[in-house]
């Protein structure tokens, strides 16, 4: 029978450093709280059909420190409704999203697994807090938001939480085949007229009124392939603040009618973009900063069956305008881009991909900032309430509200 396990590992020697930092963090708080003493403890939460000898062996083989570290272990259900998950009064309880990367979780099952235990099935992780002193609730919350807690990619409970297991997507080169020879006529009209929307799945400050307008506008111009771009004032909640706060600073596409950001949104007929290839060989190569990228996606470009040469040269006064942009030579770029005009990149790329290609304004930004590294992800971290907050109220703005409220579906 496949239960779920709780496993706890505490700290059982004289200092707990990490119970040291945070009482310290906890002094910095406007109006600290009377704390006498806290205790850290590591969380691991097993699912699978678990004997008490291998949780034992989990424990004590993968786990726990026995000089300085305890466990204790207890099978969980589901919660009472109304009912209290913990006797302990001042507890916070942190635990990851799911679908977050929890790479201790994936260690630890293979490392089961490897010491045979293959009952185990799934792993989530966490960490507990329990607190010694005059709190109230309204001071725990306040602790879990300003430090324990990281609610892009965390959430937290006062009390015990229950934890929640993602299946498990493992790597795999299948590919689903469309047999085009069974289907009539109709069928066929339809799988190539149909448009698809593809987007980033990093794309924290996305809002619903930006995409639906997006989508909005790409059907009505009845292309093949509409792409989204977004203008860099849109763009400019995103800078470093003036008092040292942290920020994203992005690249730009410097075109005659302004400058743009790529938004991260795809409207497409797949069966009607020829040249599909080329699509992938540039989002391989879409780090434009690298010479080495700008000379190899120029070779591909001059290789394409027409064309070549016309599109290879407006491909590289774009990416000379943006290097002079960059650089701070922005009156020569300015001069530059005056060549380089929407319809032209649209007809030039329509024929590089054997398409009809568009792109797509809308005005809000948050389709255009995906988190593609360590300081973009510690930016939009330190300043997600801002950020989402100021989308919201772009978007709304813009567009209106959401047309649907939150977890309806038409």
């Amino acid at each position: 029978m496949t239960s779920t396990y709780r496993v706890e590992v505490f700290w059982r020697g004289q200092l707990d450093g990490r119970a040291l930092d945070l009482l310290d963090q906890i002094s910095h708080l406007a109006a600290p709280p009377n704390i006498k003493q806290v205790q850290v403890s590591n969380l691991y939460f097993l699912r699978g059909s678990l004997v008490p000898e291998a949780l034992d062996r989990i424990a004590t083989e993968l786990l726990v420190d026995p000089v300085v570290e305890g466990y204790r272990w207890q099978a969980i259900g589901p919660p009472v409704r109304g009912g209290p998950l913990d006797k302990i009064p001042h507890a916070i309880e942190v635990g990851l999203h799911p679908g977050v990367t929890d790479p201790v979780a994936t260690h630890l099952l293979k490392r089961a697994h490897l010491l045979g235990i293959t009952a185990l099935k799934a792993v989530t992780t966490g960490a507990r807090y329990v607190f010694e002193g005059d709190l109230t609730p309204d001071d725990l919350h306040r602790i879990a938001r300003q430090i324990l807690c990281n609610d892009v990619i965390q959430f937290y409970t006062l009390g015990q939480m229950m934890p929640e297991f993602v299946p498990r997507a493992e790597p795999s080169d299948a590919v689903d085949v469309i047999l085009l020879r069974g289907l009539d006529d109709e069928a066929l009209q339809r799988l190539s007229v149909e448009p698809v929307l593809y987007l980033s799945g990093d794309l924290p400050f996305a809002t619903p009124q930006e995409i639906s307008e997006f989508i909005e506008r790409g059907l009505a111009l009845g292309c093949d392939y509409a792409v989204g771009l977004v203008p860099a004032e849109a763009m400019a909640d995103f800078l470093p603040g003036a008092a040292g706060e942290p920020g994203v600073r992005v690249a730009y596409f410097n075109m005659r009618e302004g400058r743009f950001r790529q938004s991260n949104l795809h409207l497409a007929k797949p069966a009607r973009i020829t040249n599909r290839y080329y699509v992938e060989e540039m989002y391989e190569l879409r780090y434009q900063k690298e010479f080495a990228n700008i000379a190899k996606l120029a070779w591909t470009i001059l290789r394409s069956e027409q064309g070549g040469l016309r599109i290879l040269f407006l491909y590289l006064l774009v990416h000379l305008a943006g290097v002079l942009n960059r650089n701070g030579f922005r009156g020569l770029a300015d001069k530059l881009r005056k060549f380089v005009s929407l319809e032209r990149v649209e007809a030039c790329i329509s024929t590089l991909l054997r398409t009809d290609y568009r792109f797509v304004i809308t005005e809000a930004g948050g389709c255009a900032l995906d988190i593609d590294n360590q300081q973009e992800y510690e930016a939009s971290a330190a300043r997600f309430r801002e950020w989402t907050e100021t989308q919201a109220v772009r978007a709304e703005k813009l567009y209106g509200p959401p047309r649907l409220a939150p977890g309806k579906v038409e």
